[in-house]
């Protein structure tokens, strides 16, 4: 099995962390945020194992990228990473994003149509503005003070616990599930705890414009576990011809076990190529 491979890649807004392994068409995967490609660990070696050039990108102010600019926004977010992409040399890519970065996802494959060849959604909030200042009300978004003994750290270890939780509901702190929820805290520590500017960029931006305007390819993903799971049908209904899957369970994105059964899944769906005539 090859190794991944580390990179920085160049934006106007900073630099993006990278993860990459394998060689043929490349799949770029965009992780649940606060996160980093850490969460493809998993994944990206059996793309690769598929044919596949699977990259894995930490999107701005997470992970390893460059911390949040003032300003920031989806669309800065869809910025950088196509940038990044550019970078890197990469055409024709087939794009992965999940939750806010699905977001950032289908900001960036209207903005520049001509990057991706096919696009897939692991869960979308298609929640209205009163929804989302409501929710991020439920969450402290500022940093927790630092002290010398240590408290701040776990608050961010909760934070941590309760976000892998709410995506994983079976998540069990055996060795892979404390890996996962170590890694998170680390991108927490990475980045100072901070998502105010994060949450506000939530707030502002609207996807639901954009859906309609998507003409690739499009895989809308959902697992039954999912926080998103009851946005699946509004989703598909949003966006013309695509496609659906549903998981049991948790989203095989959060279960190492379930690498293959995901990766099955985007292969097939990388297989489709829409009728041109």
């Amino acid at each position: 099995m090859s190794a991944i491979r580390f990179s920085y890649l160049d934006t106007e807004f900073g630099q993006i962390h990278a993860r990459c392994v394998g060689e043929g068409d490349p799949v770029v995967l965009l992780h649940l945020t606060p996160g980093s490609g850490a969460q493809f660990d998993p994944i990206l070696p059996v793309l690769a194992e598929q044919g596949y050039q699977a990259w894995a990108l930490d999107a701005l102010g997470n992970g390893r990228s460059a911390p949040l600019p003032s300003g920031y926004s989806f669309e800065m977010a869809a910025a950088a990473l196509g940038q990044a992409i550019d970078d890197a040399g990469l055409r024709s890519i087939k794009l992965v994003g999940g939750h806010m970065t699905a977001q950032m996802a289908v900001e960036l494959v209207v903005t520049r149509p001509q990057l991706a060849t096919h696009l897939v959604i692991d869960g979308l909030p298609l929640w209205d503005r009163e929804t989302r200042e409501r929710i991020i009300g439920l969450f402290d978004n500022t940093a927790p003070n630092p002290d010398e003994s240590g408290t701040h750290i776990l608050e961010a270890w909760r934070r941590s616990l309760n976000l892998h939780r709410a995506w994983n509901p079976k998540l069990v702190l055996d060795t892979t599930g404390n890996r996962r929820v170590v890694r998170a805290l680390l991108d927490s520590l990475e980045q100072g705890l901070d998502m105010e500017l994060g949450a506000n960029a939530f707030l502002n931006y609207d996807v639901h414009p954009q859906l309609a305007k998507l003409s690739l390819p499009t895989l809308v993903t959902a697992a039954t576990d999912d926080t998103l799971f009851d946005q699946h049908e509004a989703t598909l209904g949003a966006i013309p011809g695509a496609r659906s899957h549903e998981f049991t369970g948790p989203h095989p994105r959060h279960v190492d076990e379930r690498a293959g059964e995901y990766v099955d899944v985007l292969v097939d769906f990388f297989r489709f190529q829409p009728d041109s005539s």
